[in-house]
């Protein structure tokens, strides 16, 4: 009978394992905000306002006209060659508000408009003689910009309000409208493009809350991993100095991955995504798991390895109830109106309630098949 229940899991774990196929992290912070109705109106307002967009432009400082113009062919460089898949709008910078070639351009308009004569029109379809006055039109409105001219208000959103102090301006790089920074995968995207520039021996960083968001998630995968890899060994290392029995070690850590890997596969099953908040579960539930296994084995080993019944009887009560009083206590933030602590209650109780079925369960069989009774 114990042979046919450690199929039966093995099975479990078989189909747990291509269950995490399906496993996907949340990249889209706007699912983890708490949803409040007045915020949502005014988040309508300010897009109306912005002409339906739903980001905010980066930044580079620069010191000068050289650097602005250098930048600006760079980015350029970059979203070109980028086509379709660039996350790039439009870069502008203060000196793009009088450009050097404005006499050049006027003596090109001039001609333009005396090319466009009444002749010319007339010979036109009249939804492009309305399209070529309205042209016209404008060409008499262009005039010589001077940098006097620009107003104040303009200025002051590339240099600053510092009364003439500030030396340094900033170029400013525009993502596509539609794109939200709000989600991981476009502010990644985004960041890669424009997010380090080199220009003249020089590092120019991008500066947004898109681009921050984009580092902190690089930051945390990169930490995440090496954090829990870290946990493993460290873990693995203590296990071994405790025991001395590289057999219970190995259905310690069994128990434990068997525990994990139902965890991720059930997270798949009911469409719970692992995100910034519900990530901080999986330390605890590797301690849990390990904590009850070792308290199991320990008293397994008391009773000369004779009975896992009376071992569960004992040592297993006390880590089932120490258990559960642990995932009661998370479970009360599934009542969360935050769907980020939601996810945590939920995460903690399919977590734990994995652990607790591989060091209870999973562990107690491995235990009474492979480990000898010991000689009295």
């Amino acid at each position: 009978m114990p042979r046919f229940f450690l199929m039966v899991i093995i099975a479990l774990n078989l189909f747990a394992a291509f269950q995490t196929k399906g496993l996907e992290f949340e990249w889209n912070f706007n699912n983890l905000k708490m949803v409040i109705p007045e915020r949502e109106k005014m988040r309508e307002m300010v897009k109306e306002a912005q002409n339906g967009r739903v980001n905010s432009p980066a930044a580079y400082l620069v010191e000068n006209e050289v650097q602005a113009k250098k930048i600006r062919q760079i980015v350029e460089l970059i979203k070109n060659k980028n086509g379709k898949d660039s996350t790039i709008d439009y870069i502008r910078s203060y000196w793009d508000l009088f450009p050097n070639d404005q006499q050049e351009k006027l003596v090109l308009l001039n001609d333009i408009d005396l090319l466009l004569d009444q002749n010319v029109i007339n010979s036109m379809t009249k939804s492009d003689q309305k399209i070529v006055k309205e042209l016209k039109q404008d060409i008499k409105k262009a005039k010589y910009v001077a940098e006097n001219e620009i107003p104040k208000v303009i200025k002051e959103n590339f240099w600053g309000n510092v009364k003439g102090q500030n030396e340094k301006s900033i170029v400013v790089i525009s993502p596509l409208p539609h794109l939200h920074l709000s989600n991981g995968v476009n502010a990644k995207k985004f960041s890669d493009e424009i997010g380090l520039i080199r220009a003249f021996d020089k590092d120019f960083y991008a500066v947004s809350s898109g681009i921050i968001f984009a580092e902190v998630l690089k930051i945390m995968f990169r930490d995440s991993r090496i954090a829990i890899g870290l946990a493993f060994i460290v873990l693995l290392i203590m296990i071994s100095i405790h025991f001395k029995n590289m057999k219970q070690v190995l259905f310690v850590f069994i128990g434990l991955g068997s525990g994990i890997l139902m965890m991720l596969g059930l997270m798949t099953l009911f469409n719970l995504k692992i995100n910034f908040y519900n990530m901080i579960i999986i330390p605890a539930v590797m301690g849990m798991g390990v904590d009850n296994s070792v308290h199991l084995v320990h008293r397994f080993d008391e009773f000369k390895r004779e009975s896992i019944l009376k071992a569960l009887k004992t040592s297993g009560g006390a880590s089932f109830m120490a258990s559960l009083t642990t995932v009661l206590g998370y479970s009360g933030l599934c009542l969360a109106l935050h769907p980020g602590l939601n996810s945590i209650g939920y995460m903690a109780i399919i977590g734990m309630g994995s652990c607790m079925f591989g060091s209870l369960v999973i562990l107690p069989l491995l235990l009474q098949l492979f480990l000898k009774p010991r000689v009295k």
